[in-house]
């Protein structure tokens, strides 16, 4: 997993990711798992907040909408705190306040650090 790159192809541009498996290898292994299978394309970003942070990896707006993707939405990923800042250009899987709660979003980062909830 070390040294792979997804690229995220938008109307805006390409996204390259690096991936950091040292730091979290169960966010990379779910992250690659989901671009191998293709059930990041034709996606949207769900949540975008000016000059802050954008969301994807919500499953349900993708064209292939159906009981697979529906059922990969609920797996949980463990939480995995790292020495990692989340700062401008860092990639994230997005939680709830709950621990363990990550599934299929991510977030990027494109404006200020957040507040950590660790």
């Amino acid at each position: 997993m070390a040294g792979q790159c997804v690229t995220l192809e938008t109307e805006l541009g390409a996204i390259e990711i690096a991936m950091m498996p040292e730091i979290a290898p169960e966010s990379v292994r779910n992250f690659l798992n989901l671009a191998a299978t293709g059930d990041l394309i034709r996606l949207l970003f769900s949540r975008t907040v000016k000059d802050f942070v954008i969301q994807g990896g919500n499953l349900s707006t993708s064209e292939k909408w159906n009981v697979d993707l529906a059922r990969r939405m609920t797996q949980k990923i463990p939480d995995e705190p790292g020495i990692i800042k989340h700062v401008r250009g860092i990639v994230s899987m997005a939680r709830t306040d709950e621990p363990n709660s990550a599934t299929t979003h991510f977030f990027i980062l494109v404006g200020t650090r957040i507040k950590s909830r660790r």
